[in-house]
């Protein structure tokens, strides 16, 4: 009987191997999918890379972006205990978003390291037309027709004639192909793709729309077409420790992925360079398997496909080697082993295995290289996560590694109890919320609960990682990791395919911020006059909840710095300021670093371009995800209640009205701009590109023929690229520049009045006001507002139209800029969160109300807390729809436990 010789275990203290501060994050959401207008509510959790909660960030950045890479939304919100929660406003135009998060102190890291997921916006509003298509060719050719039916239906299935089609056919989110059609007096059209003389790629997809401009939404269908057969199919192989060892007994995974990088389940078989079958290959979960060989040196092996789209497609495996250290992980009683199996020209020598986490040694062990060596894994000293084996010769020299998952099953058990199984429309909910740990013992802890209707939540990104799979795995390997929840399921084979995935991905590399501490405040001293650096400047630093200003001084080229552990508790924003400067003394003033705030709001931006999408978001429009018609009391709604307020941002003295964003207007929020460059013209710039800047002009003041006669030269003013060549400037529509702002004017006769033309506003008004209250800007452009020009001979006033630009700041406070700028007010976060609204149907007034409740999130808490014996009861109300609801909960307990459940329960349509 063979011996294994089991290796003695070292564990070392966790020393980390950087001091600055590495974190990844998770952002848990009420739903994937939202109306346009409606509320995203979401949770963040922050974890170090030792997979502990971590306290280090001030601030949590959350921000939204269309599939081309436009920001809708940037926000920043407090950490506390490394956890955070707020909410955002969903766009109003239908589409696929990508939400991302990282904390503040990552800001300036890679930014494809970067929480990011997917987020649909659709109408809650049923279509008015129900569109069918079925292809009717089995495979796409070239060289004839290739015929699509399209059906129209409206209520009760009836048929709907000459109603008036667009389509296009589409190869990897792009059209190849378009064209209009209608519908015959059965509700039927048919499409033929490729029957134009032009030759198109293979359409993977048809989109339909309804082209009738009376409906309240548009209509749109998006269906699959036959997949293109002849794709090939990206076979991968990997030597379970890196490489494949001659005449050692070699486990072997493998991966197959298509062409658009989906998992390819395929049957194949091994052979080797003589054609001899050696044996059978299977994939056992989305593209993945594994097999063993004993490779001889210098022979060739390789594997078919059986069931490729293209005939015998040969993958070969790569070559062998003398000299190398096989490894296998296996499960032994209940311990896995790792199995070290040198080549025989390294037996009896020297070698070391070490164990580590991204930043840490966690063991390291020298041993001598013999057969049937095994090492256990210490599994009961680890927490949950991703660790690297590494095996060296005894020069040091890597000869073998690979990944290991440790205690997948060492999460909380999260147990959701309902009071019933199905309810009534506006019932009361009783659900009570038990946490344990693997040992059954209560566990306190901090989670986000959310109540959704499941027929309005359903959406094409139904993949995307729970809070586990997010933390523990994505965010720990390169590449897209195929059902990430499936590994944390406990179902069966989910064990053996994560072993497969950490065989399969490499491990991410995580790197800190490329700023020693990018929440810092970093600035320099400067002489008012000269912007000369000044040394040794005492600077007050105040926070909401300092008792008294504390000091730091300038150093070396007046440069200072106030690191953000500093203000960590202490309120939303720091002022440091100059104490009252002497009379005769030199004029100080503070600068803060504006390369470096730059650079880290550009890394912001250039994460957002990161996930830039270029492939039109159509998913929403397949039928499985089409919005059914909603029920109340036994009745269908004909249409959806849609409550929409009178303006985009209520704030203020000057709201955002909703023309302002319809045609000619255009306003973006604060949000929405790319702040790397404050410069207030710039950012005008970004809303229209008809802002030419600021400068000089003349103005033809002659109302009767604008083209000729007298012409004022103007200066300083907002300049448009057209004529009448300025722009009109309200603040928070105060008229400013062109109308009200000015000290020199130009007095010329025209008709039986005079008129007045500002010299100086634009400018001065501009560049005086502090801007970091900014809230919005709307550009109008051909323009809607108007300069007096005196009188016509009917006595009407005659008018001269200008472009419009409109900024708008928060509360409508206007903060003029001072003299000398010996202040500066650093904000550590910008947002605060709100509670969450939940009716209550409690009398019979309320049960009774005839008003709808049509909520799609029926209840959402970002702080439910178990106490010590692990529960927490929570009671909530069901809307009206009679539909299956899904309770999902997902939150962290002591010392960093993950966990994540879900239960269902269906609404009962009432009888009254």
């Amino acid at each position: 009987m063979k011996h294994i010789h089991t290796l003695a275990l070292f564990l070392f203290a966790l020393w980390p191997l950087s001091a600055q501060t590495i974190e990844k994050s998770y952002i848990s959401t009420d739903k994937n999918i939202y109306a346009p207008e409606d509320t995203i509510w979401f949770k963040t959790f922050v974890l170090g890379i030792d997979n502990q909660l971590s306290d280090r960030s001030l601030a949590y950045h959350v921000l939204l972006a269309d599939s081309l890479g436009n920001k809708k939304a940037d926000t920043s919100w407090p950490v506390y205990n490394g956890m955070s929660d707020g909410y955002l406003i969903a766009p109003a135009e239908e589409g696929l978003y990508t939400l991302m998060g990282v904390s503040g102190q990552m800001v300036g890291s890679d930014s494809s390291l970067y929480f990011s997921k997917s987020v649909f916006v659709r109408s809650i509003e049923p279509d008015a037309y129900k569109l069918l298509a079925f292809p009717r060719y089995s495979r796409f050719s070239k060289d004839a027709a290739n015929p699509v039916d399209v059906y129209a239906r409206i209520d009760n299935d009836k048929p709907v004639a000459q109603l008036n089609l667009t389509y296009r056919a589409l190869a990897n989110g792009v059209t190849v192909e378009s064209g209009k059609i209608k519908t015959d007096t059965t509700g039927a059209a048919r499409v033929f793709l490729g029957s134009s003389k032009k030759s198109i790629p293979t359409p993977s997809h048809l989109w339909i729309q309804v082209d009738e401009a009376s409906l309240s939404k548009p209509v749109h269908l998006y269906v699959p077409l036959p997949a293109e057969q002849e794709e090939k199919i990206d076979l991968q192989f990997i030597p379970e420790g890196g490489h494949l060892i001659a005449n050692t007994i070699n486990h072997i995974a493998f991966k197959a992925i298509d062409r658009t990088g989906r998992p390819f389940d395929f049957e194949g078989y091994l052979k080797d360079e003589t054609g001899t079958i050696l044996d059978t290959l299977k994939s056992t979960h989305a593209g993945m398997g594994s097999f063993e060989l004993m490779p001889e040196l210098h022979k060739e092996y390789s594997v078919v496909i059986a069931n490729s789209p293209q005939p015998e497609e040969i993958y070969y495996l790569p070559e062998s080697h003398l000299t190398g250290i096989a490894l296998h992980l296996k499960r032994q009683n209940n311990d896995r082993v790792l199995a070290i199996k040198p080549s025989q020209n390294l037996m009896n020598t020297k070698g070391f295995l070490t164990l580590s986490n991204q930043t840490d040694t966690i063991m390291h062990l020298d041993f001598t290289l013999q057969e049937n060596l095994a090492w256990r894994v210490p599994e009961q000293n680890l927490i949950a996560g991703i660790y690297k084996v590494t095996v060296q010769s005894k020069t040091l020299e890597l000869v073998a590694e690979r990944l290991i998952f440790v205690n997948a099953k060492r999460k909380l058990n999260i147990d959701l109890q309902l009071d019933k199984k199905d309810y009534s429309p506006r019932q009361k909910v009783e659900l009570t919320l038990t946490v344990k740990d693997e040992t059954g013992a209560p566990v306190k802890g901090n989670f986000a609960l959310a109540v959704t209707d499941q027929e309005f939540s359903k959406a094409p990104n139904n993949q995307q990682p729970h809070l586990l799979s997010q933390l523990l795995l994505t965010a720990e390997l390169r590449g897209k990791i195929p059902t990430p929840n499936f590994y944390f399921s406990g179902q069966p084979g989910a064990s053996e395919a994560l072993d497969l995935v950490m065989l399969t991905h490499g491990w991410r590399k995580y790197s800190p911020s490329r700023y020693k501490d990018p929440e810092a405040i970093v600035g320099q001293s400067l002489s008012f006059i000269g912007n000369n650096p000044i040394t040794g400047v005492e600077i007050l630093i105040a926070t909401k909840y300092s008792e008294k200003p504390d000091t730091v001084r300038s150093g070396e080229r007046g440069r200072f710095i106030v690191e953000s552990s500093f203000f960590k508790s202490k309120g939303d924003s720091v002022l440091l300021f100059l104490a009252g400067q002497e009379k005769g003394k030199r004029k100080v003033q503070l600068v803060s670093d504006t390369e470096r705030r730059k650079a880290l709001i550009g890394s912001l931006i250039r994460g957002i371009g990161h996930e830039k999408n270029s492939h039109a978001p159509l998913e929403i429009y397949k039928p499985q995800f089409k919005v059914a018609k909603s029920r109340f009391n036994n009745s269908t709604l004909l249409s959806t209640f849609k409550v929409k307020s009178s303006t985009v941002i209520p704030r203020g003295s000057c709201n955002v009205e909703d023309f302002h964003t319809q045609f000619p207007w255009k306003t973006k929020t604060i949000e929405e701009l790319d702040l790397s460059d404050n410069d207030i013209i710039e950012l005008i710039k970004q809303v229209s590109n008809e802002v030419e800047g600021i400068g000089a002009t003349k103005l033809n003041l002659d109302y009767s023929d604008p083209f000729s006669g007298s012409r004022i030269p103007i200066n300083d003013v907002l300049k448009s690229k057209k004529w009448p060549h300025v722009f009109s400037i309200k603040v928070n529509c105060d008229p400013r520049g062109m109308q009200a702002v000015g000290k020199r004017t130009v007095r010329e006769p025209i008709g039986r009045g005079q008129v007045e033309v500002p010299r100086g506003g634009a400018y001065e008004t501009l560049y005086t006001i502090d801007w970091s209250n900014l809230e919005s800007i709307s550009v109008s452009y051909p323009a809607p507002s108007s300069l007096i020009l005196g009188h016509g001979d009917d006595g009407k006033p005659n008018e001269l139209n200008f472009p419009e630009v409109i900024l708008r700041t928060k509360n409508g406070v206007v903060i003029p800029k001072p003299a000398i700028n010996d202040r500066i007010v650093h904000p550590v976060h910008r947002n605060y969160t709100k509670e969450f609204y939940s009716p209550l149907y409690e009398t019979d007034e309320q049960k009774n109300d005839p008003v709808p409740d049509l909520r799609t999130t029926i209840y959402w808490n970002a702080n439910v807390v178990t106490s010590e014996n692990g529960q927490a009861k929570i009671t909530f109300y069901n809307a009206d729809r009679p539909n299956p609801i899904q309770v999902t909960v997902e939150g962290i307990g002591a010392y960093s436990r993950l966990g994540y459940s879900s239960i269902n329960y269906q609404v009962i349509e009432s009888n009254q």
